[in-house]
C-alpha cells in the first residue's frame, strides 16, 4: 500500500441533526449559544439580536456519537457528555488550547454498551442503552450501578426533569426516578405508536388517539387518563397524522410533529395548530418561542411559535437517496426533490446587452474624475461613460482614439493616458495627443505604474517610459528572450517578466538606461500573465492552465514559497481580482494567504473591468454583462428542484441529469431548468438504471409475466415490442433509414422456461441525443447488473454472468458463467477487465477467454465486505461498503503481468491489494470519480455530507513535485495532531478512520484543519514538534494552500 498518496476533505458536513443543547459553551459571548450535534461532528450557533442563528464554531469528533447531553458547569463554562459505543466523554472548551478537551472519560459496563440516551442531574448521569441496560453514574466518586430490566428499548425521554420514561419490549412503559435511576413503575400496554412528555405526565399515541397518563406516587395510586384527538385542520389534508417527533417548549406545553408535516402545540390539554411544513422529520425547541424544524431535502427552518412566522432558513440537505456529480455540481436526490450544489462565490447578474461584433477587449480608465470604459472590436473602439448606475456611449470628443483596436490603457499621474494598440501607442491628455507608431513589430504585452510603463515588442525589444514632471522620457531596451508577460513590483525600481523559455526574470533599468536582468526561477510552463496580489506576492498564469503563487525575494533573487494549482486547460489570464481559464476564479488575500475561489456563473468571460466596488463589467464573445459579487467567502450554493414523483436514481450525462422515479424517466437541463419526460412506466416497476456513455443509458424495469394481468409490457412514446410465441424476443435497433427494417433476435437459454418466473425484466437502451429507444429486450431472469462488453452485453443475475453478443443478425447468449461469487450486485468493464461487486465477498476481477467463451477469475479482494457502490478509477475501480469505507485498489498490471504467483485461498487468483481504504463514519450513498485537474473520488452520504479524495497526479510532474513537500509536512503534522487529540480529548482519529482496514495512504484534511482552531501558542508548539525549522505561519500557509486545491477541483 502506497503511503500518503491521497488527501481527503469533507466539503460539507452532515445535515442530519440528532439533538441540540443550549448552554454557555464558548467564553466571551453574551448571547445564547446552541450546540447542533450531527453524530460525528458538532457546530455551535449563536442567537443574535435579530433572533437569527449564526454559525460560530465547529469541530469534528472523529467517532460515532449517537447522543449528547448537558453536564455540569466548570469555571462558568458548560460541559457536555458525548455517548460512544463503550464509553462516555465529558468535554469542555479550553481557551488555552482553542478546542474542546476531555474533562473525564467514563468506561461503560457491558450491560450499558451502545447507549442511546443520557441525562445529567444532581451529580448523577443516568444512561439508557438500546439492549435494555440502564446505569446510574455518580461522576464525583465514579460509582456506577447497573441494571438490565429488559432486552430492548424503543424510545427514551425525560419527564419534567424528575422521571425518565422508557418504552421497553413487551411493550411496556417503564418510569425511572431521577437522579438515582430507580424504577418507579412499569405498565404493560397492548400497543403504542409513539409517546412523549407533557407537563409532569406523558402522552401515548395509538390509532389517532392521544392518551394523557399520570405518574403514580405515594399520594395518588390512581392512574387517571384523558383521551384527546387532533383537531380536523382541513378536509383536503391527508388523514394520516401519525406523530413522529416532539419538542418540549415550556414546562406546560409541548409541540408535536406529524408525518405529513402538521405542527401542533398541546397546552392545557388542548391542541393548537401552528402550520404545515411538508417533508419535516424532526423538531427541536431552542427557546420558549423558537423551534428548529428539519426537513427532508430542504433547509432547516427557525420558527417563532408565538408570532407564528418563519424567522430564518439554515442550509441543509438530508436525507440523500442518490448522488451524482455533474459539471462541478454535487447532484443529490431526496424523496421529493433533487438539489444541485456548487461550491463557490455567488454572483448576481445585474444586466446584459449584446453587440453586433465580436469583442476583443474591455478596459476601464479615469479622466478628470469620470469613469470610462473602452470596448475593442476588430478595427475600432467604442467609449462608454459611467453615469450613476448607467452607461452611455460617448460620441463626441471621446477621451481616447476610436479608430484602432485598443489592447490596453494605462494611466500616468496626474491626467495622462497611454492607449496601446497592435502597432503602437498614443499619449492622451485633456488637450494634447501624441502617437508613437511602430514599424515591423507589434506590442505583445505591457505594464505600468503611475510614473512609468514598459511595453514589450515582438522583436525582442521594448519601450520603457518614465514620467518626469510633465515629460515622458522613452528609451529602447533589448531582451535576450521573447517576453510573454510583465509586471512592476510596487514601490521599487524592479519589475518581473516571464519568457518563452519557461523562466521568471527580475529586471530593472539602471543609470545607463540599460536593462539588468536576473533569473528568479524556472517554472513548469510558459508564463502568459503576471500580477502582484500585494507588494511581494506574485501570481503567475501559465499557458497550460496552471497558476502559481509565490513571494519575490529581491535580496536573494529567489521566488519563494511557491504553490502550483491547476485551474483548467486554457491559458490563465490574471485581470483585476480574477483568474480566467475554463472557469472564472476570484483572488483574495486573507491571513497572508491567497484564496482562489471559483465563481458560480454560467459564462466565463474573456475580459473584465471594475465598475464599482464589488461590481464589474465582463465580456464574452459579443455580450457584455454587469455583475455583482455576493460576498467574497466560499460557500455552498444549493438549488432545489421539486419532483412530483418519488425519485430513486439520478445519473449525470453530457448536458443533462437523468432522474428516475417509480413511474417516469425524465431528462433535466440544469442550465435552463427544462424537464423532458422520456417515457412513463405502465404496469412496471423501476429497478435501476446505468450509464453506458455520455449519450446512452440503460433502464431496467420489472413487470408481471402474466399478459392478462400486465397487458403489453412496453408503454412509451416510441413504440411497442412484443415477444413471439417461440423462445425468442425481437429487438429494434436504430432509427436511421438503413436500420429502420433491421431486426435482431435474442435467443434465450433453452433451460430457462419463462413460464417458471412470475416476473419478467425489461431492458431499455436510450439514446439521449434523439431521446429514442435504441434497443429493447425482455429477460425472464432477475437482473442485478448490466454493462457493455466487446460489442455485446453482460448481465449479472444471481451468481452468474450472461454474455449476449450479435451473431449473424441475432443477439444470443455467447456464454453463461456461473459460480461467480454469491450474488452479483454491480458490473463494470475497465480496460477489458470485468469487475464484479459481490453482495457478500467484495470484489472479483474477471477476464474473458475467447477460446473457451467463458470468464475466469484473475483477481479477488481477500476481505469480505458488502459493496454499496463502485465506479471506474484509473485502470481499476473505487467503491464503498456498508460500514462506511471508501476503497480503491493498486494497478492491475501486477495481476496481468504475473498470474503464476497465486494462492489456493483465492481459487488460484492474485489478491487485489488495497491502495486506499478510509472510513467516513456514515453510510455512503454513491461515489464518482473524475479526471480533471487531479484524480478525484467524490462521494455523498445519506445524511447529506459531501467529500472528496484527491490523488497526486503522476503524469503532471510539476504538480506532483509541488505537492511532494507539502504532503511530507502534512503527513508529519497529521501524526502529531493525532497524538494531540488523543491526549487532549481522548479522540482516536486513527482508529476511527481505520474502522476495518489501515488508511496510511490518506492525509485527512478534516484533522489537519483542526490545527487552525488551536490557540497561537499551541500552534507554535505543534509546528516545532513537526520540525524545528517550521513556524506556525508556514504551517497555516501550507494548510490553506491544500484547502485551495479542493476548492478548485470540487
Amino acid at each position: 500500500m502506497s503511503w500518503r498518496s491521497f488527501i481527503h476533505k469533507t466539503l460539507r458536513r452532515s445535515s442530519y441533526l440528532l439533538n441540540t443543547l443550549e448552554g454557555c459553551w464558548l467564553p466571551h459571548i453574551q448571547a445564547a449559544q446552541f450546540i447542533f450535534h450531527y453524530g460525528t461532528s458538532f457546530e455551535i450557533f449563536v442567537l443574535n439580536s435579530t433572533n437569527t442563528l449564526e454559525l460560530y464554531y465547529s469541530q469534528p469528533l472523529f467517532c460515532k456519537v449517537p447522543f449528547i447531553c448537558s453536564g455540569p458547569s466548570i469555571n462558568e463554562l458548560d460541559t457536555f457528555f458525548a455517548l460512544r459505543d463503550a464509553d462516555i466523554l465529558q468535554l469542555i472548551y479550553k481557551e488555552s488550547e482553542g478546542i474542546f478537551v476531555k474533562v473525564r472519560r467514563i468506561n461503560l459496563p457491558k450491560l450499558c454498551r451502545n447507549p442511546t440516551f443520557a441525562i445529567y442531574k444532581d451529580k448523577n448521569l443516568i444512561v439508557s442503552a438500546t439492549h435494555g441496560g440502564i446505569c446510574t453514574i455518580n461522576i464525583e466518586i465514579n460509582q456506577i450501578s447497573t441494571e438490565k430490566p429488559t432486552n430492548c428499548v424503543l424510545h427514551t425521554f425525560p419527564i419534567a426533569s424528575s422521571y425518565l420514561l422508557r418504552i421497553e419490549s413487551g411493550p411496556a412503559f417503564s418510569i425511572y426516578n431521577l437522579p438515582d435511576g430507580s424504577l418507579v413503575e412499569s405498565n404493560s400496554i397492548e400497543s403504542v405508536q409513539y409517546a412523549f412528555p407533557y407537563c409532569d405526565s406523558y402522552i401515548s399515541f395509538n390509532n389517532d388517539l392521544f392518551t394523557i397518563h399520570q405518574i403514580h406516587d405515594k399520594n395518588n395510586s390512581q392512574n387517571e387518563e384523558l383521551i384527546l384527538r387532533l383537531p380536523d385542520i382541513n378536509q383536503s389534508i391527508s388523514p394520516h397524522n401519525r406523530v413522529i417527533d416532539y419538542a418540549t417548549i415550556t414546562t406546560t406545553s409541548t409541540c408535536i410533529l406529524t408525518e405529513n408535516g402538521h405542527l401542533f402545540q398541546i397546552y392545557q390539554d388542548e391542541f393548537e395548530y401552528f402550520a404545515t411544513f411538508e417533508h419535516s422529520y424532526r423538531i427541536f425547541a431552542l427557546t420558549s418561542s423558537l423551534l428548529l424544524i428539519s426537513r427532508h431535502g430542504l433547509n432547516h427552518i427557525l420558527y417563532d411559535v408565538i408570532e407564528k412566522v418563519i424567522i430564518q432558513e439554515i442550509q441543509a440537505i438530508s436525507a440523500v437517496t442518490n448522488f451524482t456529480f455533474h459539471d462541478n455540481r454535487f447532484i443529490t436526490l431526496t424523496d421529493n426533490s433533487f438539489i444541485a450544489t456548487q461550491q463557490g462565490i455567488k454572483i448576481q447578474e445585474l444586466s446584459c446587452f449584446e453587440t453586433d461584433e465580436q469583442i476583443y477587449g474591455l478596459f476601464s480608465f479615469n479622466q478628470l474624475g469620470k469613469t470610462f470604459f473602452s470596448i475593442s472590436y476588430e478595427n475600432r473602439t467604442d467609449v462608454l461613460e459611467l453615469n450613476g448606475d448607467s452607461l452611455t456611449q460617448v460620441i463626441e470628443n471621446p477621451a481616447i482614439r476610436t479608430d484602432v483596436r485598443t489592447i490596453g490603457i494605462a494611466s500616468l499621474f496626474p491626467n495622462l493616458l497611454i492607449q496601446f494598440f497592435d502597432n503602437g501607442f498614443t499619449f492622451l491628455s485633456k488637450n494634447h495627443r501624441k502617437d508613437r507608431i511602430l514599424k515591423n513589430t507589434k506590442i505583445v504585452c505591457y505594464a505600468s505604474t503611475t510614473k512609468e510603463f514598459i511595453c514589450i515588442l515582438s522583436d525582442l525589444t521594448g519601450k520603457y517610459g518614465k514620467l518626469n514632471d510633465t515629460k515622458v522620457k522613452i528609451i529602447d531596451i533589448q531582451f535576450k528572450i521573447s517576453v510573454t508577460s510583465i509586471a512592476f513590483i510596487e514601490d521599487t525600481e524592479y519589475f518581473v517578466y516571464g519568457g518563452n523559455d519557461s523562466t521568471i526574470y527580475l529586471g530593472n533599468i539602471h543609470n545607463k538606461n540599460e536593462l539588468s536582468q536576473y533569473v528568479l526561477s524556472k517554472v513548469p510552463s510558459i508564463p502568459v500573465s503576471l500580477k502582484f496580489i500585494d507588494k511581494k506576492k506574485l501570481a503567475i498564469g501559465f499557458e497550460d492552465g496552471t497558476m502559481a503563487v509565490g513571494e519575490v525575494d529581491i535580496s536573494s533573487l529567489l521566488l519563494r514559497d511557491t504553490t502550483l494549482v491547476q485551474l483548467g486547460e486554457k491559458a490563465v489570464t490574471l485581470v483585476e481580482d480574477f483568474a480566467l481559464s475554463n472557469k472564472m476564479y476570484h483572488l483574495n488575500v486573507k491571513n497572508d494567504t491567497l484564496n482562489i475561489a471559483p465563481i458560480n456563473n454560467k459564462v466565463t468571460p474573456e475580459f473584465i473591468a471594475p465598475l464599482q466596488i464589488g461590481k464589474y463589467l465582463m465580456s464574452s464573445q459579443n455580450k457584455i454583462y454587469a455583475i455583482a459579487l455576493c460576498g467574497k467567502e466560499l460557500e455552498m450554493d444549493d438549488r432545489h428542484y421539486h419532483m412530483e414523483n418519488h425519485s430513486e436514481k439520478c445519473l449525470s450525462c453530457k448536458n443533462h441529469i437523468i432522474i428516475a422515479s417509480n413511474k417516469v424517466i425524465s431528462k433535466f437541463n440544469i442550465e435552463n431548468n427544462q424537464v423532458k419526460e422520456l417515457f412513463y412506466f405502465k404496469n412496471e416497476t423501476f429497478q435501476f438504471m446505468t450509464k453506458f456513455d455520455q449519450n446512452r443509458i440503460c433502464v431496467i424495469t420489472q413487470a408481471s409475466s402474466n399478459p392478462e394481468k400486465n397487458g403489453n409490457y412496453f408503454h412509451d412514446k416510441y413504440g411497442n415490442s412484443d415477444s413471439n410465441e417461440e423462445e425468442q424476443y425481437q429487438i429494434d435497433i436504430g432509427d436511421s433509414e438503413s436500420d429502420s427494417d433491421r431486426k435482431f433476435e435474442i435467443e434465450m437459454d433453452k433451460n430457462n422456461n419463462k413460464d417458471q418466473y412470475s416476473f419478467i425484466h425489461n431492458v431499455r437502451f436510450i439514446n439521449l441525443i434523439d431521446d429514442n429507444i435504441t434497443l429493447s429486450l425482455q429477460l425472464p431472469e432477475t437482473i442485478n447488473a448490466i454493462c457493455e462488453f466487446k460489442d455485446g452485453i453482460l448481465i449479472g443475475t444471481g451468481n452468474s454472468i450472461l454474455f449476449y453478443k450479435e451473431n449473424n443478425g441475432k443477439y444470443q447468449i455467447v456464454s453463461r458463467t456461473s459460480n461467480i461469487g454469491t450474488e452479483i450486485m454491480f458490473l463494470i468493464v475497465n480496460n477489458e477487465k470485468v469487475f464484479v461487486a459481490d453482495k457478500r465477498i467484495s470484489v472479483l476481477v474477471l477476464e474473458y477467454e475467447e477460446s473457451f467463451q467463458n470468464f475466469k477469475i484473475i483477481g479477488q479482494e481477500a476481505i469480505p465486505r458488502k459493496i454499496l457502490s463502485i465506479c471506474k478509477y484509473g485502470d481499476s475501480i473505487t467503491g464503498s461498503d456498508i460500514q462506511g469505507n471508501i476503497f480503491s485498489f493498486d494497478s492491475l498490471s501486477k495481476i496481468v503481468s504475473d498470474l503464476s504467483a497465486t494462492s489456493s485461498m483465492f481459487q488460484g487468483c492474485r489478491k487485489l491489494n488495497l491502495k486506499m481504504c478510509f472510513n467516513i463514519g456514515e453510510i455512503i450513498v454513491d461515489i464518482h470519480s473524475q479526471k480533471a485537474q487531479m484524480n478525484a473520488i467524490l462521494y455523498s452520504t445519506v445524511n447529506g455530507s459531501f467529500g472528496a479524495f484527491l490523488e497526486k497526479e503522476p503524469n503532471n510532474f510539476s504538480l506532483r513535485m509541488d505537492l511532494e513537500g507539502k504532503f511530507l509536512t502534512l503527513s508529519l503534522l497529521q501524526t502529531v495532531l493525532e497524538r494531540q487529540l488523543l491526549s487532549l480529548s481522548d479522540i482516536d482519529h486513527y482508529a476511527f478512520r481505520n474502522a476495518m482496514y489501515p488508511s496510511e495512504s490518506v492525509i485527512d484534511i478534516d484533522l489537519i484543519n483542526t490545527y487552525l482552531q488551536f490557540s497561537d501558542n499551541k500552534k507554535e508548539r505543534i509546528a516545532q514538534e513537526v520540525s524545528k525549522s517550521l513556524s506556525a505561519r508556514k504551517v497555516e500557509i501550507i494548510i490553506r494552500n491544500v484547502n485551495q486545491i479542493f476548492n478548485l477541483v470540487c
